[in-house]
């Protein structure tokens, strides 16, 4: 199982994928500006949607100064 994929209800539109040119993990993630992720297993590429996610959601409940 790709625990990445799992982050879908986190990030609206996650897509994930295993590049079988590149042996890599993918993500793309939509927004502004949208994001491609790279990872050489679904763990790390799992860890690092997280931390994006986690920063993104910090970064829209933080109040405007």
């Amino acid at each position: 199982m790709n625990p990445a994929a799992g982050l879908t209800s986190w990030i609206p539109g996650l897509q994930v994928w295993y590049g079988i040119y590149t042996r890599s993990w993918w993500a793309f993630v939509p927004g502004l500006p949208d994001r491609l992720i790279e990872a050489p297993s679904p763990d790390l590429l799992a860890q690092r949607l997280t931390t994006l996610a986690m920063r993104t959601t910090r970064h829209r409940l933080s109040p405007t100064r």
